[in-house]
């Protein structure tokens, strides 16, 4: 129980944005998996149906809405850090 309690935790730390991309992540992928599982390919053929390209695409709008997640946060956390004076900037001088 440890692991999932420590697991469980550290999930609740994570944004809501980032917890939300994840899970349209997660999302999209079984939907492309499956879509890709149940169209039947063509030999040689390209092209894709709209279902699957909806899939991709939905896919890369999650990744999106994960990464703004991560920079909002940090851009948050940076900003209170520079107000209340806990931090020094870091970096090359």
């Amino acid at each position: 129980m440890l692991i999932i309690e420590r697991l469980w935790r550290d999930a609740k730390a994570v944004p809501l944005v980032v917890r939300i991309g994840v899970i349209a992540l997660i999302a999209s992928g079984v939907a492309d998996i499956v879509l890709h599982a149940v169209t039947p390919e063509v030999a040689g053929h390209d092209d894709h149906a709209p279902l699957e390209l909806a899939a991709h695409f939905a896919g890369l709008v999650s990744m999106v809405v994960i990464l703004l997640g991560v920079v909002t946060d940090g851009a948050r956390r940076t900003s209170y850090r520079r107000r209340s004076g806990d931090g020094e900037p870091k970096g090359v001088s």
